[in-house]
């Protein structure tokens, strides 16, 4: 992974560790939210603390809720000691089978900000919040409610790319609009696959929750 990072470290702003992952192929390869238990803790603390050292730009890990989810701000804490300058938060517990079941529990974010900040590292380890945002109005919602430096925003994202050009409540444009707009895009910056195409055309007009 060391070496991953070196090679992309002059084309990046930051390296993002993705310990948030909940899809089956994540559980059966042991990686992503799967890591989360209280016995992997070293291994992925050693991790950040690794490439934080080999690395000149920021280090960046997400998360999900562990369990049980009072121990994820014991995690998360450790993460900025170990050198994790962003702290993403997804609110929810991982499940391959149902990724976004029910409501973000965004009172975690709250409490896992204020602890990395009791413990001292919240000027250089900065909380984002991810979860329950369908619209704009839920970002700035989000971020009264935790508190959090910033908001993630994932596949609600990726079925209206519009979303955030759109502050004053505006109806959002049709999924054929949408899928017009981008297929345009794609004539001028071709995607490596038809498949990559086909799939966001199916998620623009599928579901919009996050």
């Amino acid at each position: 992974m060391k070496a991953a990072v070196l090679i992309v470290q002059p084309y990046c702003d930051a390296i993002d560790i993705n310990l948030g992952c909940p899809q089956t192929y994540a559980k059966t390869q042991k990686i992503g939210a799967y890591l989360l238990e209280r016995k992997d803790w070293p291994l992925i603390e050693s991790i950040v603390a690794g490439l934080a050292r080999a690395v000149s730009i920021p280090v960046h890990a997400k998360i999900r809720l562990c369990n049980p989810a009072s121990a994820t701000a014991e995690l998360a804490v450790k993460l900025a000691a170990a050198g994790a300058s962003v702290i993403a938060v997804h609110a929810r517990h991982v499940s391959a089978e149902r990724r976004r079941q029910g409501l973000a529990k965004l009172e975690w974010v709250t409490h896992i900000r204020q602890a990395i900040q009791d413990a001292g590292l919240g000027s250089r380890t900065k909380v984002i919040s991810n979860g329950n945002v369908r619209n704009y109005a839920d970002c700035i919602g989000n971020l009264r409610a935790t508190g959090a430096a910033g908001v993630m925003i994932g596949e609600a994202l990726l079925g209206d790319p519009s979303m955030l050009s759109r502050t004053n409540g505006e109806a959002p444009p049709s999924p054929a609009h949408i899928s017009a707009e981008y297929l345009a895009l794609c004539s001028e910056y071709t995607p490596p696959t038809a498949s990559i195409i086909r799939q966001h055309i199916k998620t623009f007009f599928g579901s919009r929750n996050e």
